[in-house]
């Protein structure tokens, strides 16, 4: 939806106003468009019409008094519109009102599509936007590629197990194996990180909390203030990206000193040296996982509903972590 910085001529009976513009969506759902009235009573009926040449797809009237000032006009069609990606649609607009009484579109003038009034070309986009969805070969066959993958994975981790219960060499399961011997040393070496992170700082753990906080505060003033962010729930857009990007900056940080920095153990005493990142990664974590509770109260503060599909957010941190 172009920012509107000037309005067409007053739409009233008799004139009309199209735009030629270049469709980019597969299956397009919706087509909203901003009027305004010029704060006074309008009265008439107006339609407009999304056509692929001469063809109309979708149309609506209404009453102009029912008209929201520069608000949405919404275009929903019964069934969502398909094939007409990367063809040449028209938006056409016309009233019954007399003059005084009609409504215009608000517009955007640098704009490189052209305006149509009554045959005469404006340089400029109205003030609309398409929304809808591309298909997803993927997602047609979603279920079943789930399926595939996952016995797949299953058939692997089955007959690398049943081959170490043989006696020959995996590492795969050798490593699971040596993380579960090596579980005492890795929950010393994590409890180790975690208290050397906090061992020397007043708020102590409480900095896991205001950190992201803060860091968001200052981003959140930039960038609504001097670049004028328009997301929608801004704050916690921008609260989830710190505390993800906070998380794998400081495990990469500390894992590729991990080996090093324990040189003096390794030295001493046989130990996988996966070991050591594989902790660092583990605190990491659990810094990741307080640091989730001031994003969880941001979205309660802030009125966020939290969905079912909200659920994929911790697949997304399995992801990473495993990265």
């Amino acid at each position: 939806m172009p920012d509107a910085t000037a309005v067409t001529d007053e739409i009233t009976v008799g004139k009309i106003v199209t735009q030629d513009f270049v469709n980019e969506i597969e299956y397009i759902e919706k087509m909203e468009i901003v009027f305004t009235k010029f704060y006074r009573d309008a009265s008439g009926i107006i339609s407009v019409s999304l056509y692929d040449g001469n063809t109309p797809l979708v149309r609506t009237t209404m009453d102009l008094y029912d008209v929201p000032e520069q608000s949405r006009v919404y275009l929903i069609p019964e069934e969502p519109i398909e094939g007409m990606k990367g063809k040449t649609l028209t938006i056409k607009i016309y009233t019954t009102a007399k003059p005084n009484h009609g409504v215009a579109v608000m517009m955007r003038t640098d704009s490189p599509y052209h305006i149509n009034m009554n045959g005469k070309d404006v340089d400029g986009t109205l003030c609309f936007s398409l929304s809808g969805f591309d298909e997803n070969p993927f997602g047609n066959y979603y279920w079943q590629t789930v399926v595939i993958v996952g016995s797949l994975l299953f058939i692997f981790l089955y007959h690398s197990f049943r081959n170490y219960q043989r006696g020959y060499s995996n590492y795969l399961v050798s490593a699971i194996a040596a993380m579960y011997r090596y579980s005492f040393l890795i929950s010393q070496l994590v409890i180790r990180d975690f208290k050397s992170k906090y061992k020397r700082s007043i708020l102590g753990v409480f900095w896991s909390f205001l950190n992201p906080l803060l860091t968001m505060t200052v981003q959140f003033l930039v960038f609504s203030t001097f670049f004028k962010a328009n997301t929608a729930n801004y704050p916690v857009y921008l609260l989830s990206g710190v505390v993800c990007f906070s998380f794998f900056s400081e495990c990469t940080t500390m894992c590729l000193t991990s080996i090093s920095g324990n040189a003096r153990l390794i030295t001493k005493v046989y130990i996988p040296k996966y070991i050591f990142p594989l902790s660092r990664t583990i605190s990491s974590t659990v810094n990741l996982g307080i640091s989730l509770v001031p994003l969880f109260l941001a979205c309660l503060v802030l009125g966020v509903s939290i969905k079912p599909q909200a659920l994929l957010f911790f697949y997304f941190l399995i992801c990473l972590i495993i990265f």
